[in-house]
């Protein structure tokens, strides 16, 4: 007599999705079902997930959905699994469904034994908050070297142990057939909310358009950034800290501070930037003078024309056309002949760099 198996797994009823810690992700739970039923563990059985942008709620909408592989051996009976999967539009809303087979194909089954369809979650985004690779500055093993600067905009203090920095000297769509390990964090490393950690001594080539890519401790992929050609002195950054889409070749760097603060007092009031006398007009919103000390700006020129100028309260300064700056630059040579009005923009930095106004 042989007995077969041609009991499948109990259907999972519990399925749940949350949105996640990091950007694009969504954690995944539900409690493990017996062998048979609700019976026998299923040591040895499988689980195939799928999700999608539409509801899963039949056969149809699931072998319509896309299958997230995972290797999780299923626990004893109430048992929660848990799985995290990463790399998901931030923009897409997701949608969820669990099936699990037991450990063998039983003739005359051409498959294992596979459970009904689980419970179908509420549509859910995956987190936005992330550890950003917020600035590369990428000059070879020069001036001090290269460096790496993380920003962390999540809602608490990252430890970076075991994550790692990867080197690829290929671009993001076409990379080079090997990534190199620039950097492993340590015990003793991590990023507070909100705030920077940076990776340094490093030997990256600015002269070409490469990337490096982010990991953490479960070599999951958490962001990737590709850099143009820089010129000397440059690094590429984000337009403010975490920006999820704006970049833009920076000639003052700002390592391990903010690429742009949001309290500044001085503003960009009025551009000229049609014919031969161009100027740029600034106002003060302070009740109290503001000294403008080896302050810059700049366009889409990369090149900062480093200015000092002393405002009073609710008063206007500014600089044109004529204005030398504080390395004896002239206008046209800073902005690469003068403001474009075809399509152009202008920057102002402090001292130290960061964008007060644009």
């Amino acid at each position: 007599m042989i007995l077969k198996d041609t009991v499948p797994p109990a259907a999972i009823t519990n399925l749940a999705s949350v949105t996640g810690s990091m950007r694009g992700m969504v954690n995944l739970s539900w409690a493990s079902q017996g062998d048979n039923g609700t019976q026998l563990n299923n040591y040895s059985g499988a689980y195939m997930v799928k999700y999608a942008s539409f509801p899963i709620q039949n056969l149809t909408d699931y072998n319509n959905a896309a299958i997230w592989n995972n290797s999780i051996i299923p626990g004893p009976v109430g048992y929660t699994e848990s799985l995290t999967l990463n790399g998901l539009d931030v923009n897409t809303t997701y949608y969820f469904n669990v099936r699990s087979r037991d450990k063998i194909k039983t003739p005359p089954n051409a498959s294992y034994n596979w459970s009904d369809i689980s419970n179908c979650p509420e549509g859910i985004l995956p987190g936005r908050a992330n550890i950003f690779i917020n600035e590369v500055y990428a000059q070879g093993p020069s001036e001090g070297g290269s460096w790496v600067e993380l920003y962390n905009n999540t809602q608490g203090t990252i430890q970076l142990e075991n994550w790692s920095l990867r080197y690829n000297q290929g671009t993001i769509d076409s990379p080079a057939a090997q990534d190199s390990y620039i950097s492993t964090g340590t015990a003793v490393q991590s990023a507070s909310s909100g705030g920077f950690f940076t990776f340094t001594g490093l030997n990256l080539n600015g002269g070409q358009s490469y990337h490096v890519k982010l990991y953490d401790n479960q070599n999951r992929l958490i962001d990737s950034v590709q850099w143009p050609a820089l010129l000397t002195g440059q690094s590429f950054s984000r337009i403010s800290d975490g920006n999820e889409t704006y970049f833009e070749a920076d000639p003052t760097p700002t390592q391990n501070a903010a690429n742009a603060v949001s309290n500044g007092a001085v503003k960009i009031n009025e551009v000229n930037y049609s014919g031969s006398e161009q100027f740029v007009e600034l106002f003060s919103t302070s009740t109290s003078q503001q000294n403008l000390t080896n302050w810059y700006l700049r366009n889409s020129n990369d090149s900062a024309f480093k200015f000092t100028r002393i405002i009073d309260a609710g008063a206007f300064t500014g600089l044109d056309f004529s204005s030398i700056d504080n390395d004896a630059k002239t206008w046209n040579t800073a902005f690469g002949g003068g403001l474009s009005a075809a399509s152009d923009f202008v920057v102002l930095e402090n001292a130290s760099g960061q964008a007060v106004d644009r």
